[in-house]
């Protein structure tokens, strides 16, 4: 029996730095802890970090939408990755 999750795809805003346009996906148990995570345990810095590009959607629509992350916008986060860790 497949359990159905509640999928949000966000996309990093220009506000996340070297993450900018970069699309990642969580999943929830309903809408209603998305909601709750979202709106409540994220900070406000986080929030204002990312948009939500879709949400309601399959898995496979999810990994479709993460897959069209351009090419740059991953160099560029790898590259703020580096840099992070250097310091």
């Amino acid at each position: 029996m497949e359990v159905s999750m509640y999928n949000v795809v966000f996309v990093y805003t220009e506000k996340a730095g070297g993450y900018k346009d970069v699309r990642f996906y969580m999943q929830y148990k309903t809408k209603e802890d998305f909601d709750l995570s979202f709106n409540v345990e994220w900070t406000k810095e986080d929030r204002e970090k990312v948009s939500i590009l879709e949400e309601g959607i399959s898995v496979e629509r999810c990994i479709k939408l993460v897959e069209e992350t351009p090419e740059k916008c991953r160099f560029t986060a790898n590259f703020q990755e580096i840099s992070n860790l250097l310091g």
